[in-house]
């Protein structure tokens, strides 16, 4: 943003300048008309540096941009996954918390244990299948 403001300063003042240089403004004292090549010069140089920075600034606002981005898909990878894994065993626990007849393993002694290694199985097929569908 500055490097535009300033930009525009010395594109001004170049124009400036080569008028003065070209003999366009009269009256002005002839050292100042003599100086008026060499600062042109100077402030087309300079201008070319902030054009540079310029440059170079967006660059480097575009791979900061996509260090950004890359960080935020990783965390939301990782959040996607940890979602993928709790979601199945959360799923069969409310099945099983409901308090209805007729729910599997009701009535068996092992049916809590059954019903803990359905989550850790649910748990453990949910990555094979982010794998599979990716």
């Amino acid at each position: 943003m500055t490097s535009v403001r300033v930009h525009r300063r010395l594109k001004s003042l170049r124009g400036l300048f080569r008028r003065v240089a070209a003999g366009h403004a009269e009256g002005l004292p002839r050292p100042f008309v003599q100086a008026a090549g060499p600062l042109t010069e100077r402030l087309d140089e300079l201008d070319r540096d902030v054009i540079e920075l310029r440059d170079r600034s967006r660059l480097l606002q575009k791979e900061l941009s996509a260090r950004v981005a890359e960080q935020t898909n990783r965390n939301l990878r990782l959040l996607s996954l940890v979602t993928a894994l709790f979601l199945p065993p959360a799923l069969i626990a409310g099945l099983f918390g409901m308090n209805v007849d007729g729910l599997p393993f009701a009535g068996s002694p092992a049916g809590f244990w059954l019903s803990m290694l359905i989550s850790v199985l649910s748990s453990a097929v949910a990555p094979l299948g982010l794998k599979l569908g990716c």
